[in-house]
């Protein structure tokens, strides 16, 4: 069986950067020093590691077992191989709310990038930047959706799933009715007359420990 990298386990390795970055020749070294303190700074459970020939940060908290190939932990990478900007890789970009428009590309893979020119660049950008880094270090909390009878709660909600449904998530929904059918998720129909009221079915749920709920 193949060992498990330090990336996939969360193990932090900061004396490997260091030494990286004491041997790295780059006109844009100070800024690439500047981003490295402020990426970490964005979280205490925010790790530092040397993959793919370059810092890379990933979440160092629990998670449950999974495929190393799916990258969970990972947050975002340099790419240093070129001098005329810093590109910062965010390799599941696309499940990130980016209403700045900082993250480019637009990649099947779901890789998205940040470029930033100098350090004045990125001080104009950090805003934004922490942002999108919280996406990926907080992974929890609750959406309301109210309004009156046909406001477009339900397809809203519907669409939100969509974007967000993917094959790592276990997304699981108790509804009355169902009203779209969605290919990947977990959708239960209440009924009455075999006592699968909302209630019963939200404790069913939980026990499973599913990544998304919509009830």
């Amino acid at each position: 069986m193949k060992k498990e990298n330090n990336l996939a386990a969360g193990i932090s390795e900061p004396g490997k950067v260091d030494e990286f970055i004491s041997r790295l020749e780059h006109p844009l070294s100070d800024t690439i020093q500047y981003l490295r303190k402020f990426i970490l700074s964005a979280g205490k459970k925010i790790g530092e590691g040397i993959f793919w020939n370059a810092p890379a940060f990933y979440y160092t908290g629990k998670m449950k077992p999974f495929n190393p190939k799916d990258y969970k932990r990972y947050i975002v990478g340099f790419n240093l191989f070129k001098k005329d900007c810093i590109r910062l890789i965010f390799l599941r970009g696309a499940v990130v709310k980016d209403p700045s428009g900082l993250l480019e590309g637009d990649y099947k893979d779901g890789r998205r990038l940040a470029l930033f020119y100098s350090l004045d660049d990125v001080k104009k950008k950090e805003k934004d930047l922490k942002k999108i880094i919280n996406g990926f270090v907080k992974s929890y909390g609750m959406i309301l959706s109210t309004g009156p009878t046909g406001s477009g709660k339900s397809t809203s909600i519907y669409a939100i799933l969509k974007i967000i449904n993917t094959r790592d998530k276990n997304i699981t929904t108790i509804e009355d009715p169902v009203e779209y059918r969605l290919k990947g998720v977990n959708q239960i129909q209440t009924n009455a007359k075999t006592e699968l009221t909302f209630a019963a079915g939200l404790r069913s749920i939980l026990r499973q420990d599913p990544n998304v709920i919509f009830i």
